[in-house]
């Protein structure tokens, strides 16, 4: 293999390598991003904390309702149970007892209504709940196969290291020197093929001695555009 064709797989092994690390970093971003199930726990637990206070006020309300039944209930056993003869007395009792029903009546309507609010919640709440399960394992399964994949570009950047050390090896310390200088001059391709009579980088065509000489690949041609150095595949 000549010199400029030990360049040019150099090269190659270099960009490959480029766009591998390129890749296990857009894996680590999108493994450290839990936008869409943060999103989701967040949507989950607005909706929960709708729901919480719709079912305190419920209870209590329940309680109320209770404690009314049982307070009407005993003053009904004490009006008619015959202790009590004053009939002032047994009017306020009535009384009393007329107002923990009416009491109790609107409490009814009252729960009736918190009952249908929690209900629509609660539907509302088992939506994001299956939303957030379904994001949940979504996001498992990408992370899984980020990881998978992470591993496979791992091993294949140990693959490409070796085989530019085997490479670079031998390449003589001038032209790796050449090399290692105009790829940082010309944004990592610092070899161009030729594509027919044209430098397959920048386009231009290339002049017959130019052309002649780089297809005999004894010396480094250049373009005589872009100045790369011409490769004849």
């Amino acid at each position: 293999m000549t010199q400029i064709a030990m360049l040019y797989r150099l090269q190659e092994i270099d960009l490959k390598n480029i766009q591998v690390q390129k890749r296990l970093q857009e894996i680590d971003a999108a493994l450290g991003d839990n936008a869409a199930r943060k999103k989701a726990e967040e949507e989950f637990m607005l909706v929960q904390e709708e729901l919480k206070p719709l079912q305190k006020q419920a209870r209590n309300i329940e309680f109320e309702i209770e404690a009314n039944a049982e307070k009407s209930r005993q003053t009904e056993e004490r009006l008619y149970g015959g202790t009590v003869r004053n009939p002032k007395e047994m009017q306020d009792m009535q009384n009393e007892i007329a107002a923990l029903k009416k009491r109790n009546a609107e409490l009814d309507d009252r729960l009736l209504e918190l009952m249908l609010a929690i209900e629509e919640v609660e539907e509302r709440l088992a939506e994001k709940q299956a939303q957030l399960e379904q994001v949940s394992q979504a996001s498992a399964d990408e992370h899984r196969q980020l990881l998978e994949e992470r591993e496979q570009l791992l091993l294949e950047i140990e693959t490409l290291a070796a085989e530019r050390t085997k490479v670079y090896e031998n390449i003589s310390a001038e032209n790796r020197d050449i090399y290692d200088t105009m790829r940082k001059q010309k944004n990592n391709l610092p070899i161009a093929l030729l594509n027919g009579s044209a430098c397959s980088v920048c386009g231009v065509e290339q002049s017959s001695s130019i052309l002649q000489e780089a297809r005999r690949g004894q010396s480094f041609v250049k373009c005589n555009n872009c100045g790369r150095i011409l490769y004849f595949k």
